[in-house]
């Protein structure tokens, strides 16, 4: 996912989470890789918790 994250495009529109590319692949392993973690709670409590906090609006 780090090799893809450079072809995404990340912004927040009203409140929501907006993902946008060109590349079909980046958005679909970002796909998969939130659908896992929204299922699993545990690793979504770690992805938060090891997510670089100058992305994060604590």
């Amino acid at each position: 996912m780090p090799d893809s994250a450079d072809n995404l495009h990340f912004g927040s529109e009203a409140g929501t989470f907006v993902v946008s590319s060109t590349d079909l692949k980046a958005l679909t392993d970002l796909a998969v890789l939130l659908h896992t973690a929204f299922h699993n709670r545990e690793l979504l409590s770690q992805y938060i918790l090891t997510a670089d906090p100058r992305f994060l609006d604590r």
